[in-house]
């Protein structure tokens, strides 16, 4: 039971340091790409293309998979 509690329990928050050296390659990343691409289209053709797969392909998977009550079901092992 005890394990199975500790399964459960929230990862610990990244330190100060982590969270600032992440938000800054985010940020420059960000800035290096608004930067170099010119062509807008392009951008959102990308964006659309990667948010439609998830949507479309990987997120009824997932919830199916996260709501399926049994454990041991053939079903969510399909999922």
């Amino acid at each position: 039971a005890a394990a199975a509690a500790d399964a459960a329990a929230p990862p610990p928050p990244p330190s100060e340091l982590t969270f600032w050296v992440v938000t800054s390659l985010f940020l420059v990343c960000s800035v290096g790409i608004a930067l170099v691409v010119t062509d807008l289209g392009l951008v959102l053709s990308v964006v659309g293309a990667t948010g439609s797969t998830t949507v479309s392909y990987l997120l009824p998977g997932f919830c199916y998979f996260r709501l399926c009550p049994r454990k041991r079901s053939p079903m969510r092992l399909l999922a």
